[in-house]
């Protein structure tokens, strides 16, 4: 038996004997519910309302192969609004990407490195100080700190140390949303952190490379959010 028609009776109606010795119950009691119709079999496809195939329910079929449903994910995962926020930011792709990675803490700082090989030390390249966390690196080192102050953002600045990227992130974008011109400043600091990383890697992988002013950082963020501005990105897409 390969076809639907293989079901039916002479009279064109469900064979229920066949249909209860093919199918578990369950799905014999839903097939037994549909009205069998006039016409030639063709296949549908049950995800999504068009009954046609697409890319996009495929995507998310194929996904959960080799994902967990959102559900039994970790609850900052589940957290959709921040998540969609990110996506829509008028920042080109790479500083979306930055910041997807930075949430989940899948930057390359030394900390993390020095997690998966213990004879890499954790201390900060730069200051020699403290290890570095994500929140050190930026904003707790001397050139981040400074550079913070000199956007006169300071107040966005963590704390502590212990302060995890995801939950200084969903505080201060909760925070600046609810002020005039909110997604305005949402987008100032994402530039901004993309522009303190960008320095950090500088000085760490180009031999001899100094420390670039704060005020010279500052001049870069304020001229990328304001080029922004005027000519705005589509969400997520590639500068």
């Amino acid at each position: 038996m390969t076809l639907v028609k293989d079901l039916f009776s002479e009279n064109k109606e469900w064979n229920q004997r066949l249909v209860s010795e093919v199918f578990p119950t369950e799905v014999a009691q839903q097939i037994l519910t549909i009205s069998p119709g006039e016409g030639p079999d063709k296949v549908q496809w049950l995800f999504n309302n068009s009954k046609c195939y697409d890319v996009a329910s495929g995507y998310r079929i194929s996904y959960l192969f080799f994902h967990e449903p959102i559900d039994l994910c970790p609850a900052y995962m589940q957290q959709r609004g921040i998540w969609a926020q990110l996506w829509n930011l008028l920042t080109p792709q790479k500083i979306t990407i930055f910041l997807w990675k930075y949430l989940h803490g899948r930057i390359p700082i030394m900390q993390l490195i020095h997690q998966r090989f213990p004879n890499t030390p954790a201390t900060c390249p730069l200051c020699q100080e403290e290890s570095e966390t994500i929140t050190h690196c930026l904003f707790l080192c001397q050139n981040a700190k400074l550079t913070w102050r000199k956007i006169e953002m300071e107040a966005c600045v963590p704390f502590s140390n212990s302060t995890t990227f995801f939950d200084w992130w969903s505080s201060t974008t909760s925070l600046l949303d609810k002020q005039p011109n909110g997604s305005s400043k949402v987008l100032l600091v994402a530039i901004l952190l993309w522009h303190i990383w960008k320095d950090r890697n500088r000085r760490v992988f180009e031999q001899g490379a100094g420390a670039t002013p704060p005020e010279e950082i500052a001049t870069s963020v304020i001229r990328a959010h304001q080029e922004i501005l005027v000519r705005p990105l589509r969400p997520s897409r590639i500068d």
